[in-house]
C-alpha cells in the first residue's frame, strides 16, 4: 500500500511536466492544443462531466448508429479495410467548435448523457451492470470464456473515461476477435473429463479395490 501511496505522489508531482510535453509532441504532430487549459484543470474531471449541462441534450454530432455498430464492431477490417476511422469524441469537439485532429470526451456518464440524453444515463449503466453481473453470477462460478467477456465489459462500456458509443464498439471488436481462443477453450473441454467425473470413477475405484484386500486376506 506505501508503494501505491508513493507512486501516486510521483505522479501529481510529475504530472504539469508530463502535461506540457505531451502538448509539445501533439503541437509538432500539428494537432491544436488549447492554450487556456492547464495541467490543473486537466485534472479536474468534475468540470469535464460538468460542461455537458450547459447544452440541450440529447445532441446529434453523428455519432455511429446502428449500422455502424454492425459494420464497426462485428466485421474485421481484413475484411472492409477501406472504412474510415470512427471517433465520437473527434465529432463532439468539432460541434464544440474545435478542429477534427483532436477530440473531447465528457467521460463515460457525460457523453451518454449528451448524446442520449438523461434517460439514456440509467438505461445505459443498468444495462452493462446487468450483463457484468450475468456473466459473473449465472450458472456458478465462471470460466475463462465469461471472465474474458467480463473484462470486456469493465474496459469498455463501464469503464469511467470511456467513450459513448465507441466503447461498445470496441466490447464487440474484442468479442469478435477473441471467438478463435473461445471456440478453441470449448473443444478443449469437451475432450478433457471434467473433474467430478474423475472423482465419480475414483469413488468406484476405491470400494473395489478394497474388496479384493479383504477378499485377500480372508
Amino acid at each position: 500500500m506505501r508503494e501505491v501511496v508513493i507512486l501516486g505522489v510521483v505522479l501529481l508531482l510529475a504530472w504539469p511536466t508530463l502535461f506540457a510535453v505531451r502538448n509539445d509532441i501533439r503541437v509538432e504532430g500539428g494537432v491544436s492544443v488549447a492554450d487556456d487549459v492547464s495541467a490543473q484543470d486537466r485534472m479536474r474531471l468534475d468540470l469535464q462531466l460538468a460542461h455537458a449541462a450547459e447544452y440541450d441534450v440529447p445532441v446529434d454530432v453523428g455519432q455511429p448508429g446502428p449500422s455502424e455498430f454492425v459494420r464497426y464492431g462485428l466485421v474485421p477490417r481484413i475484411l472492409d479495410a477501406d472504412r474510415p476511422t470512427i471517433s465520437t469524441g473527434a465529432l463532439i469537439n468539432q460541434y464544440l467548435g474545435g478542429s477534427a485532429t483532436s477530440s473531447y470526451s465528457f467521460l463515460a456518464l457525460g457523453n451518454v448523457y449528451f448524446l442520449v440524453g438523461w434517460l439514456g444515463v440509467p438505461v445505459y449503466f443498468a444495462g452493462w451492470a446487468a450483463l457484468a453481473l450475468l456473466l459473473l453470477r449465472a450458472r456458478g462460478a465462471p470460466g475463462p470464456i465469461r471472465l474474458s467477456l467480463f473484462c470486456f465489459v469493465l474496459a469498455g462500456p463501464l469503464l469511467w473515461s470511456s467513450g459513448y458509443p465507441d466503447a461498445m464498439i470496441a466490447f464487440l471488436q474484442h468479442t469478435v476477435a477473441a471467438l478463435p481462443v473461445f471456440v478453441l477453450l470449448l473443444l478443449l473441454k469437451k475432450r478433457m473429463p471434467g473433474r467430478h467425473s474423475v472423482d465419480r470413477k475414483s469413488e468406484v475405484r476405491l470400494p473395489l479395490a478394497a474388496d479384493l484386500r479383504t477378499t485377500w486376506r480372508a
